[in-house]
């Protein structure tokens, strides 16, 4: 996770690819609080929910 953190801090990477990766990441794990918390910053960024949705039920 270290790393991720840095390429946040750092803004190597959109906020937007990063939610992709954490929601990718929130499905193989199957925490549900984790799925709530990114969708919902997901959508922050500007994500479109049917987008969100493909992601959450590969």
């Amino acid at each position: 996770m270290c790393d991720l953190v840095q390429v946040k801090k750092k803004e190597l990477s959109s906020p937007h690819f990063m939610e992709r990766i954490m929601l990718a990441v929130t499905q193989v794990n199957g925490c549900s609080v984790c799925s709530y918390t990114h969708t919902k910053m997901a959508l922050e960024v500007g994500m479109k929910s049917e987008k969100i949705k493909n992601i959450l039920v590969a």
